[in-house]
């Protein structure tokens, strides 16, 4: 797993994706169902394309623990 090399430009982003997904689910381009799989499509892909599909479907895993526990942060992993 790595670490954001500058959280600063990773929270930017994080905060511009949330704002265009307030944006798309408000004007009822797509539904919040639609974007949360878009957006995690995007970060699949990206997961697979710079670690590989073995590291890629571990981050997936850390995804879904950080969602059943309830926790509204980003995992430290691949992000």
């Amino acid at each position: 797993m790595t670490t954001t090399p500058n959280p600063e430009i990773a929270q930017q982003l994080l905060d511009r994706l949330a704002d265009t997904a307030t944006k798309l689910s408000r004007d009822r381009v797509l539904s919040d169902y639609e974007i949360a799989c878009a957006f995690l499509s995007v970060g699949m892909t990206m997961a697979k394309a710079s670690h590989g599909p073995a590291l890629a479907a571990e981050w997936l895993r850390d995804m879904a623990d950080h969602v059943e526990r309830g926790e509204n942060a980003l995992p430290d992993s691949l992000h």
